[in-house]
């Protein structure tokens, strides 16, 4: 945080695309006070750059753990609502989503077929 006149960013004398990046609530109050406004759009695109990274970086990692014929259950964040809990087997992969075939068709999944993302899917322990 801005603390009086004083900037924790420093030093002053090099562009602000070399500034030493010592704490987060510093880069926002930036921001917020208006200090990086001429690079606010490199600033944007470099926060949405970082997470779409992030996300597939989750969504790689989330399809590494699950292959065809494995048993799987949504997961509580799974949307539709009535799509928690429910199981069913992988049977097959369709770009970056696993097609699920549901136990018990649900909803609007009438074919019993759903395309979701692998981070919504729990993969079951067989027993």
């Amino acid at each position: 945080m801005v603390i009086g006149d004083t900037w924790p960013i420093e030093p002053k004398t090099t562009p602000p695309s070399c500034w030493p990046i010592r704490d987060a609530d510093a880069l926002a109050s930036a921001i917020v006070a208006g200090h990086l406004d001429d690079a606010l759009d490199a600033v944007i695109d470099a926060v949405n750059l970082r997470t779409h990274a992030i996300a597939r970086h989750r969504r790689d990692a989330a399809l590494a753990r699950l292959a065809v014929g494995d048993r799987v259950r949504f997961t509580n964040t799974a949307k539709p609502q009535y799509l928690r809990g429910s199981t069913g087997e992988i049977h097959e992969f369709y770009e970056d989503l696993v097609v699920v075939c549901l136990d018990v068709p649900v909803g609007k999944f009438k074919s019993g077929h759903v395309r979701a993302s692998p981070e919504l899917l729990e993969r079951l322990m067989e027993t």
